[in-house]
């Protein structure tokens, strides 16, 4: 049987030469033909560029990113094969009319010459071709065609056009040009399941231990409350099919309450909520096999830490009874700023002190947003290296709702806040480190004032919410693509105290940790219709309060 062969067809300013092409050729060394030729400038002329090579090579699979994605979607369907479409830009005109003028290619070509120019001429060629883009309808098959989209990516967003045709899409934690480890982490898996999956006159048998996205069996870390008989941190692996987990480590560590891994996942930064004496942020190290090793504890210098969030080169903590946000610089392995958070709110039981419970970084990487909870706000912080600016209040939140956890949807576009004191989920649309409000929706319809986390479904469909103290469950809501808005469309019952939850990367699963039933709930999720059902697979373990996939 011949070896397997894949063509990359590069982004617009790109080249054959690009860190994705050069990835892509490393991980598939040995095992399978990566072809990355230099595209011609123009449109008409480089899609009869690639037809020609197709006819010639005959690839398995085209492999596009951004407007290299533009052309795999017009071929693929023609000529009969899967592509994987990553970041695919659908609307290249408007990418270029803001640059027309000389420009150069970012990566090195073939020909030596980097030098272009783009002109009205050349817009005019792309404006015809997106008109009929997606014409090829009679030899489409849908199955055959993947979208791979970069929830840091702020120059495309067009996974609802990409969902209009198509059914698979995929997500993955990075921007529009993926690095060499973002390629060989996250595209090249769906690369061979595409292959595998197809059976496209080839039998590769590659591993899919890879990617989250793909892969059946993943792992986890969970960190905990350490009042019972709970050690610390604990690394799992689960069966992203089935439903069921087995242990692969633990690392004993006072009250983890928080934890997050790096995108590498050689990390785990994991808080210890303790008085400020011990309050601190631990680096651990991470092995494939789930065993930990602690590396490096830093004092937050704010009491009870709750949420951590870091890029790799900077972390945070939101330090609860410590009103406060840390800042360290992870690069030299110490912590370099302390802002603080405020009072105001109505609530004299709940807010008579400052207290900030969660910081995360927004989609563009700019900034960072942290709940002041005391104050009813959501404070903004700008990022600049790693220096890190006070930018204002990003939102003013009704008065005694108390905001808790933020999440962002995977375009970037809409920001959803769920509050602790008034159960409600507060929705945002986003720009440049400021919030508007757009809607604000009940999750808690008893009152009990134990609003605590908050997600999405991989796809964006579908918001899940949950709520303490008084009819403890998981809100669930429809995501309306367009404008952001929710509708709340059902209501799951869980164990005591559903602190936090997490979705598994494929969205089968929805593990909800039940502080206070000791478990962590497994629930299969309906894709289609976002609702939850209990497969009765608890996973045991004192006092879950926190639980990552990785």
């Amino acid at each position: 049987m011949d070896t397997p062969k894949i063509l990359f067809l590069h982004g617009f300013y790109a080249s054959g030469q690009c860190v994705p092409a050069k990835a892509l050729k490393e991980a598939f060394d040995g095992e399978a033909i990566v072809l990355t030729p230099d595209l011609p400038l123009h449109p008409k002329e480089a899609l009869a560029f690639i037809r020609e090579l197709c006819d010639c090579e005959k690839p398995d699979v085209l492999v596009g990113n951004s407007c290299g994605s533009f052309y795999a979607q017009m071929i693929a369907p023609v000529i009969g094969i899967p592509a994987l479409l990553g970041n695919p830009h659908f609307k290249m005109t408007e990418f270029l009319k803001p640059r027309i003028g000389a420009q150069q290619y970012k990566s090195p070509r073939a020909n030596g010459n980097q030098d272009f120019v783009i002109d009205q001429a050349l817009i005019n060629e792309f404006a015809e071709l997106e008109t009929r883009q997606f014409s090829n309808d009679s030899c489409r098959n849908p199955e055959r065609i993947w979208g791979l989209f970069g929830e840091q990516d702020t120059l495309a967003h067009f996974e609802p056009l990409f969902l209009e045709h198509y059914q698979h899409s995929f997500h993955f934690p990075g921007a529009h040009t993926p690095t060499a480890q973002e390629t060989k982490t996250w595209y090249v898996p769906l690369i061979k399941k595409l292959m595998k999956t197809l059976i496209l006159l080839l039998t590769l048998t590659f591993s899919l231990n890879v990617s989250a996205q793909v892969k059946e069996r993943i792992s986890m870390a969970v960190g905990t409350y350490t009042d019972g008989d709970s050690k610390g941190i604990y690394t799992y692996s689960f069966d992203q099919e089935t439903g069921k987990a087995e242990v692969l480590d633990s690392l004993a560590m006072k009250n983890p309450s928080y934890l997050t891994v790096s995108n590498d996942k050689r990390y785990i930064y994991a808080v210890s909520e303790t008085d400020v004496s011990q309050a601190s942020l631990n680096i651990i190290s991470l092995n494939r096999n789930g065993s930990m090793r602690l590396q490096k504890m830093i004092l937050t210098e704010g009491a009870d830490p709750c949420y951590v969030a870091q890029n790799g080169h900077i972390a945070f903590t939101a330090n609860y009874s410590g009103g406060s946000m840390s800042v360290f610089n992870l690069d030299k392995g110490e912590l370099s700023t302390l802002f603080l958070g405020t009072t105001g709110g109505p609530d004299h039981s709940r807010q008579d002190d400052a207290h900030v419970h969660c910081a995360c970084f927004t989609p563009d990487g700019k900034y960072v947003l942290a709940t002041d909870f005391s104050a009813d706000r959501i404070l903004s912080y700008r990022i600049q290296r790693q220096r890190v600016i006070a930018n204002g209040v990003a939102a003013h939140i009704t008065a005694d709702s108390g905001p808790r956890h933020l999440t962002f949807s995977n375009n970037g576009r809409f920001a959803y806040l769920m509050s602790e004191l008034s159960g409600r989920v507060t929705v945002f649309s986003y720009k440049q480190g400021h919030l508007e409000t757009l809607q604000e929706i009940t999750s808690d319809s008893v009152g009990a004032r134990g609003g605590a986390d908050i997600h999405l479904s991989p796809d964006g469909k579908f918001l899940y919410s949950s709520n303490r103290l008084k009819a403890e469950g998981i809100a669930i809501f429809s995501v309306d693509s367009n404008t952001g808005k929710l509708t709340r469309i059902g209501y799951q019952p869980t164990g005591a105290h559903p602190r936090q939850f997490n979705i598994t990367p494929n969205g089968r699963f929805l593990l909800c940790c039940c502080r206070d039933s000791n478990k962590i709930q497994v629930f299969r999720r309906d894709s289609q219709t976002g609702l939850l059902t209990d497969t009765h697979q608890d996973i045991p373990l004192s006092h879950p309060v926190c639980v990552q996939f990785y």
